[in-house]
C-alpha cells in the first residue's frame, strides 16, 4: 500500500477519470475490476483465507480451464499485474482485490522506479500485516474472519480470458 498516494472509497468520478496513477480506489464492483484484469500481465496471484477455511488442497488441485473464473475459490483474490510501459522507465502495476461480496472489490494503479521482486516483496509484506492483524481470530464459517492467511496461485493456472 506505501505504492499509492492516495486512496478513494466509493469513487464517484469513474468515468470522468477512470483510476488515476498511484490512487487506490475500494468499494468498487467485481465487474470494473474484469474490464482492466485482461488488459495487465498477471505476476502474482493470491487467494485469501478469509470467508472459507485454509484452501491448501483446493490450491494444490487446481484444473485448466478455457477461461479462468478466480470467483471459483470461494475467497478473495489479490492479483498484482504489470502494465506495459513504452513510454518511460518507471515500472507500472495495477493491484487488484476481488472480495467475495463483488461490490467491495478494490483497484490500484500505481508506478515506481522498483524492480518486480522489490514490488512482489512489498505486497508479500501487507499481506503478511493483514494476516498478523487477525492473529489468534477463531474462524467462522461465511463470514467475514478478516485476512487469516493466503496461498499464492501458480501464474500458469491463468488460461484464456480472466474473470473475477
Amino acid at each position: 500500500m506505501d505504492y499509492f498516494n492516495d486512496e478513494v472509497e466509493y469513487p464517484n468520478d469513474v468515468a470522468l477519470n477512470p483510476l488515476p496513477m498511484n490512487t487506490f480506489w475500494s468499494y468498487i464492483s467485481s465487474t470494473f475490476l474484469d474490464g482492466f484484469v485482461n488488459y495487465v500481465e498477471p505476476l502474482k496471484i493470491y487467494v485469501l483465507d478469509r470467508y472459507e477455511d485454509d484452501k491448501t488442497d483446493a490450491v494444490l488441485n487446481l484444473t485448466k480451464q478455457c477461461h479462468t473464473k478466480l470467483s471459483q475459490f470461494g475467497d478473495d483474490i489479490i492479483l498484482l499485474g504489470k502494465i506495459e510501459n513504452n513510454e518511460d522507465s518507471l515500472n507500472k502495476f495495477m493491484l487488484f482485490w476481488f472480495d467475495m461480496d463483488v461490490s467491495d472489490c478494490c483497484i490500484g494503479r500505481f508506478e515506481t522506479s522498483d524492480n518486480n521482486e522489490t514490488v512482489f516483496e512489498a505486497l508479500v509484506n501487507w499481506l503478511e500485516e493483514k494476516k498478523a492483524e487477525n492473529k489468534g481470530k477463531v474462524f467462522h464459517e461465511s463470514y467475514d474472519n478478516g485476512v487469516l492467511g493466503f496461498h499464492e496461485l501458480p501464474k500458469s493456472f491463468i488460461e484464456g480470458w480472466v474473470s473475477f
